[in-house]
């Protein structure tokens, strides 16, 4: 049988910022999206949220429903439902309508 071991509970990981980022900041580390909660410098070592319920900007013509999966747009930097060229970010807690 296949073995694992627990390095980390997932909550955060450990981030180098490649510029200065602000509490709150969305990031991106390769297929990950990741939330600052305090300030990091650039170049310091800073942790980025993995999980957690977060207020996010959104693609205002997109409705939300809650429990719909959801991703994060890079280009645009903000969530949507659509998931091709997106980052799954995770799912709606409550509804959001189109504004």
């Amino acid at each position: 049988m296949a073995k694992a071991t627990l390095v980390s509970e997932g909550k955060s990981i450990a981030h180098t910022a490649a510029s200065d980022l602000a509490a709150g900041d969305v990031v991106v580390v390769g297929q990950i999206v990741g939330i600052t909660s305090n300030p990091i410098a650039s170049g310091a070592l800073g942790a980025l949220h993995l999980s957690g319920i977060f207020d996010m900007a959104k693609d205002t013509a997109t409705a939300i429903t809650a429990g719909a999966r959801v991703y994060w747009d890079v280009a645009d930097q903000e969530l949507n439902t659509t998931a091709s060229g997106n980052l799954l970010v995770g799912c709606a807690v409550d509804a959001a309508t189109s504004e």
